[in-house]
């Protein structure tokens, strides 16, 4: 079925893939040697070297085709213990050596030790003995998985009794027991103690190389025999992109192509770092022109019948076809958005916050950082920093007792940086929004304010001017009652002199009494009408109090109200010099220093005294 990539991608080569696996030729073969001739190697390098890859691709093969077995195993979760691990997969492999269902393998750890199941399994086919050598791929997890060390304690005392071909004490004790009941002769005794012929392949990451230390005690010689993988020379990474797109296998989805020699080096440039490529990056961006190629042969339209042939008729990629470098960096650019897509959604913005800003340096470049530090940002676990890593985005370094983490390749820099970009002017764009609406809010309130305080000032002027009327009308009444009162003294002078003059006259007349009457009314009238009069003054002049009162009052109030105002006024002014000092800074960091220049002007006109308008002002008439 034609449903194959030429090029895997991020996962490692298989052992099916070994006829597409290229590069990595002289590095199958020595570290082949070092296998058939040392019983323990260390290969160790770098994250992201294909270290995997060499193992199923290169070396697997060559071990096949000799009297050595390949036995791989891989811890990968910590469902089970190391020891379980070790049996469940041993006895698969065994299975398929020997013709077996594999289905029917089981873990056997409970009844039996390493060292007693690997007795019991010997690796012969008609009449051959073949040296199974176990492939302890990613060795690390032992550590990152079961970092208690009593959950690795058995296995650890196990494997140094194979390596060390030393017969485990409980064993030893038993068959001593079988020995002296005479259940067992003595070559059967001999023939139990002699050790399992076993090789042992432990692959690891540079940086956490350091924990094979922690073994040196039980296992001596376990880093005696070492090999260190390294990055792609030139030369080896234009095999490992030219040679598995010549292929001509009807398995592939895609038909066979090639390179144009300036499209090669556009590729290789873009990724070499150090002299060296590394495998990972090689493999992504491949596959990625690979998936176009398919994608519009799936749209009934060929794209490699538009390119060059070579003499043999293999149509050629141009640099036209992928964009050249810059369509490199946008296939690096997709890598970059892909794997953090592929972490768990709320994972996804601490990842990019992490990667984008504590990652990078002011001046674009690569940091490295402490693990502390990044633990102390928003969002970061070590779960976060486990995932990143195996995702290729980022690796770590063991560096004074702890670990450094950094972006994986410079490579990425320039997609990452282009990511923060469009990040900070959204963040910008919606802070910009969130201002405006803010702003809003204050004028609609300051309106509102206004409205309020011009409410408050007619109240107080309709106050005044009603006050000002009863004061006056009380003062009219005032007057008025004075009159009545002079009146009434009047009338009563008049009533005693008359009163006077009768008694003087002692006239008795009907006429003067009755005239004395009428003055007593009058006087009595004038009384009452005065002192009704003085009455009503005074209840005049308590209301034109009051309305005083009232007066000063709403003058108060008026004052306020127009202290409120400039208030207001005052906060508006200073909001809209804050929203053009930060809409200037925009400019500044886009590069528009004329519009900066004059949104500093503008704040400058509201107030000249602002210091930090004049500042940047300043500095920005010196640049220019």
């Amino acid at each position: 079925m034609a449903d194959q990539f030429r090029y895997p991608g991020l996962r490692s080569f298989t052992l099916e893939q070994k006829g597409i696996f290229f590069g990595r030729s002289r590095e199958s073969r020595e570290l082949f040697h070092l296998i058939a001739v040392e019983k323990t190697v260390a290969l160790f390098s770098k994250s992201g070297l294909g270290k995997t890859s060499l193992l199923n691709a290169g070396v697997t093969p060559l071990l096949l085709e000799s009297d050595i077995f390949p036995v791989p195993i891989r811890f990968g979760n910590d469902d089970l213990l190391p020891e379980q691990h070790f049996s469940l997969q041993f006895d698969i492999e065994y299975r398929k050596f020997s013709g077996q269902d594999a289905l029917q393998a089981a873990d056997t750890s409970a009844q039996e030790t390493m060292w007693e199941q690997a007795k019991r399994c010997p690796f012969v086919c008609n009449g051959q003995s073949y040296t199974p050598v176990l492939l302890f791929d990613q060795f690390e997890e032992l550590f990152t998985l079961y970092p208690q060390p009593e959950k690795r304690r058995r296995f650890v005392a196990e494997l140094a009794d194979l390596i060390g071909e030393k017969l485990p004490g409980p064993v030893r004790e038993q068959l001593l027991d079988r020995f002296d009941a005479g259940e067992i002769a003595a070559e059967d005794l001999a023939a139990a103690e002699k050790a399992p012929a076993l090789k042992f392949v432990f692959s690891i990451r540079s940086d956490m190389l350091h924990f094979m230390d922690e073994l040196s005690e039980q296992i001596p010689y376990i880093l005696r025999s070492r090999y260190q993988l390294f990055g792609l020379s030139d030369e080896q990474a234009r095999e490992a992109i030219v040679l598995p797109a010549q292929k001509q296998d009807a398995r592939f989805a895609c038909p066979a192509f090639g390179y144009l020699p300036e499209a090669l080096d556009d590729i290789l440039g873009t990724l070499t770092k150090n002299r060296e490529v590394e495998s990972f990056q090689l493999q992504a961006v491949c596959q990625a022109l690979e998936e176009k190629i398919l994608k519009g042969r799936q749209q009934k339209f060929d794209p490699l019948q538009l390119l060059p042939s070579d003499v043999k008729g293999l149509p050629l990629l141009t640099s036209d076809f992928y964009g050249h470098q810059e369509g490199i960096a946008r296939i690096l650019e997709d890598f970059y958005q892909k794997r953090l897509e592929e972490l768990p959604e709320a994972l996804q913005q601490p990842a990019r916050l992490l990667i984008e800003d504590a990652l990078i340096n002011e001046n674009g470049r690569r940091r490295s950082v402490g693990l502390d530090d990044l633990l102390l940002r928003a969002g970061v676990t070590p779960t976060l920093l486990d995932l990143l890593e195996k995702n290729r985005l980022v690796r770590r370094e063991p560096r004074l007792e702890t670990f450094y983490y950094e972006i994986s390749h410079d490579t990425l820099l320039a997609p990452i940086l282009k990511f923060r970009k469009e990040r900070e002017a959204e963040e910008e764009r919606l802070a910009a929004i969130r201002r405006q609406e803010e702003a809003e809010a204050l004028a609609k309130e300051e309106a509102v304010k206004r409205r309020k305080a011009e409410q408050q000032r007619q109240q107080a002027r309709m106050l005044t001017i009603l006050a000002v009327i009863a004061l006056a009308i009380a003062v009219w009444q005032y007057r008025e009652a004075d009159k009545q009162k002079e009146i009434a003294e009047s009338l009563l002078k008049y009533s005693r002199e008359e009163s006077f003059k009768a008694v003087q006259s002692k006239i008795s007349s009907d006429q003067a009494s009755k005239a004395a009457d009428m003055a007593r009314y009058f006087s009595e009238q004038a009384r009452m009408q005065a002192d009704s009069s003085a009455r009503l003054a005074r209840f005049n002049a308590e209301i034109a109090t009051r309305k005083g009162r009232e007066a000063a009052e709403a003058l108060k109030k008026m004052k306020i109200a127009e202290n409120l105002r400039i208030e207001a006024e005052s906060a508006k002014q200073k909001a809209e010099i804050k929203k053009l000092l930060q809409e200037a800074l925009v400019f500044e960091r886009a590069g528009e220093k004329p519009h900066a220049i004059l949104w500093l002007r503008g704040v400058l006109r509201l107030d000249p005294d602002n210091s930090e308008a004049n500042r940047r002002l300043e500095q920005l008439e010196k640049e220019k």
